[in-house]
């Protein structure tokens, strides 16, 4: 690239380098993940296959010195799935919290139309053109003007 040293990246290409190779570890992690989860899975559904015809007949020996086997090899791999899960979770970037973002507040000068008393609600329109109720405060007369924060 112009302007930097043979054999060396600039920083702006160094730091997508390393983003692209997060990403790639992170969808590595998320596969391998799928994959332990649905081993377990298997391993449960292998258990029952394997001990159906057994417990038919009451060989509760054999059903219980494969489900020990079971639980054994599911205790692996669920071990194996949380590892991965916080490699993934470590990987991960926090994210900001949200921006609290400042609201414009316009003071518009509100004249009290003919007709109308203190109390009622009346509809205003801002300098932008959106509109809003106002109620109309004690003491104006039709005339008059007041002021709203909006």
């Amino acid at each position: 690239v112009e302007g930097t040293l043979p054999g060396t990246m600039p920083p702006w290409l160094s730091a997508m380098a390393e983003s692209a190779s997060k990403l790639a570890n992170q969808a590595k992690l998320s596969t391998e993940i799928s994959s332990l989860r649905e081993k377990i899975v298997l391993l449960k559904r292998r258990w029952g296959e394997e001990c159906f015809d057994p417990y038919g007949v009451g060989d509760l020996t054999t059903v219980a010195a494969k489900h020990a086997d079971a639980q054994r090899r599911i205790a692996a791999a669920t071990a194996e799935l949380q590892a991965k899960e916080a490699e993934l979770a470590a990987t991960k970037v926090p994210k900001a919290p949200p921006v609290q973002v400042a609201r414009a507040i316009d003071r518009v000068a509100v004249t009290v139309p003919p007709g109308v008393q203190p109390g009622q609600s009346i509809r205003v329109a801002k300098p932008d053109g959106t509109t809003f109720d106002a109620v109309v405060p004690a003491g104006c007369a039709p005339g008059s003007t007041f002021y709203v924060d909006a």
